[in-house]
């Protein structure tokens, strides 16, 4: 008897359970998830550096800070809380420091002094920044004009210079989808 009891109490549960009404997954719904991305473990293997993308539905954008935590999971501190998105962080040679981009440009972020100092300033931006074995240099690549070459100057020119020319706009009013601004 208290078996019958026991699965009728169960049976009445289940179905109470799956009776709540169900709500349909939506768009706000999907903007509201916090994207966590770029793990990066410190030369010590004690820190984790990683992003955290938060989106904005109703002004159409996101933005993307840096955060820093324990390698148990404990202790985590949002480092550039800005409105700026800053991406792909990498180590430096200690627990110190890191790098990290911003707006094209290359910056270094001392944790303890809790300051960012700009490395990098191309005019054509930087992408894909990798700091050498022994932590003297940064690699990276750019898009340049090939009669600059790695001149700063020269390219900042031919790229007001285009700006400035005839061509100045392309209008697409028919899209299949919706594009954002910036990501």
């Amino acid at each position: 008897m208290k078996t019958k009891v026991f699965v009728l109490i169960m049976i009445l549960l289940v179905v109470a359970a799956n009776a709540q009404q169900k709500k349909p997954f939506t768009i706000e719904d999907v903007y509201r998830v916090k994207n966590v991305g770029s793990p990066v473990v410190s030369p010590s293997g004690k820190l984790v550096l990683f992003t955290v993308n938060v989106a904005d539905l109703k002004e159409g954008k996101s933005n993307t800070d840096i955060y820093l935590m324990n390698i148990d999971g404990s202790g985590i501190t949002n480092l550039t809380d800005s409105d700026k998105n800053e991406y792909s962080p990498f180590w430096s040679a200690t627990d110190e420091k890191f790098y990290f981009m911003q707006s094209g440009q290359v910056y270094l972020y001392d944790i303890e002094e809790e300051e960012s100092k700009q490395i990098t300033d191309f005019y054509t931006g930087v992408e894909s920044p990798v700091l050498s074995n022994d932590g003297k240099f940064i690699l990276f690549s750019s898009e340049v004009y090939p009669e600059c070459g790695a001149d700063n100057p020269c390219n900042e020119k031919i790229s007001k210079s285009a700006a400035d020319g005839p061509v100045q706009a392309y209008i697409a009013d028919n899209l299949m989808y919706r594009h954002w601004t910036s990501y």
